[in-house]
């Protein structure tokens, strides 16, 4: 109810202090993210009659089941009409335009435009050795669909096969009682690292130390995210292990930039691990590779180009045709 009572009480108080401020506020289109319950976008659109392009990057309806919420009908409908209201509609991930294409009835006023990456914040990796001790690394938020359980099953498994090897989990949530205890029963906790939430500039300092990404998902339904921890990975120079579904199946290539496991199998998760601590050159070879790539096609310039593309196609009402390389 709190959502609710917000999402229609703040669009009032922005749209004020935007009309108020209307002759300093020059503009051809409206770009905006959505968040529960909130009109904001559709009203400043109308408001000065402004084409508007709307950023989802989540169908709120639907996390709200995947972190253990009850199902909105409310939510799904205000959704729709929110979608339905938007000239043009910029998604991450393939999936979750299917989704919102299938919930207005359209494809074509929907784009996909993956996450840009900063690359200036993520400097080139120093070779490492075989026998350095070799540290895997979790980033996110402790949900079950997570997989981070699974990801410390998996590590234990491998730690009997190379044992310099180290985990840092840097995040918090649900689960992390739970995997806090699941370490201790494995007895590996002198080999693993819980953090907790940490400021960014932490964040790049630990990415820079490790030497192995996991985004270890369990399998969803519907798997509609565009994860940004596999792409800070890769711009980092990490060699990437991530489950195989959705857009991570796109971003990273199995064997060329990182290897693809299958959801919910620790044991090949573990198999993967050791790989890759075991072959210090393997890891460096993918960890190049994956940073070129994202540097080449998904830094945020090239994002952000694509992004002023959009807009200006929609003030034109032209559809969005150009690739990263065109533009």
């Amino acid at each position: 109810y709190y959502l609710i009572f917000w999402g229609l009480i703040r669009p009032l108080g922005i749209g004020w202090k935007l009309w108020r401020n209307r002759r300093g506020l020059k503009g051809s289109v409206l770009l905006a993210r959505t968040y529960e319950y909130d009109w904001t976008p559709l009203i400043a659109a109308r408001l000065f009659k402004l084409p508007l392009v709307l950023e989802v990057h989540t169908p709120f309806y639907l996390e709200r089941e995947l972190r253990g919420r009850r199902p909105s009908r409310l939510l799904r409908t205000f959704e729709r009409l929110q979608w339905r209201a938007s000239d043009r509609i910029w998604v991450n991930s393939h999936e979750l335009e299917t989704i919102i294409a299938e919930d207005i009835g359209a494809s074509d006023r929907i784009e996909c435009i993956p996450h840009g990456i900063r690359m200036e914040q993520f400097e080139p990796r120093a070779a490492r050795q075989d026998g350095d001790t070799v540290r895997v690394v979790f980033v996110g938020s402790f949900y079950h669909w997570h997989g981070v359980e699974l990801l410390i099953d998996a590590f234990a498994m491998a730690r009997e096969q190379v044992r310099e090897l180290r985990l840092c989990l840097i995040g918090d949530g649900l689960t992390r009682s739970a995997c806090e205890g699941r370490v201790r029963r494995l007895g590996i906790a002198g080999a693993v690292e819980f953090t907790g939430w940490v400021s960014r500039p932490q964040v790049l300092a630990r990415l820079a130390d490790a030497d192995i990404g996991v985004a270890p998902y369990l399998k969803l339904k519907a798997f509609y995210f565009d994860p940004v921890k596999v792409i800070e990975y890769m711009a980092a120079g990490l060699a990437v292990i991530a489950s195989k579904q959705g857009s991570i199946a796109r971003t990273v290539e199995h064997e060329k930039d990182g290897l693809l496991v299958p959801p919910n199998d620790a044991k090949a998760l573990a198999q993967a691990i050791t790989r890759l601590a075991s072959d210090s050159a393997l890891r460096q070879r993918f960890g190049e590779t994956a940073r070129e790539k994202i540097a080449r096609e998904q830094s945020w310039d090239v994002t952000a180009r694509r992004i002023v593309s959009l807009c200006s196609q929609t003030m034109s009402g032209c559809r969005l045709t150009q690739t990263p390389q065109d533009i």
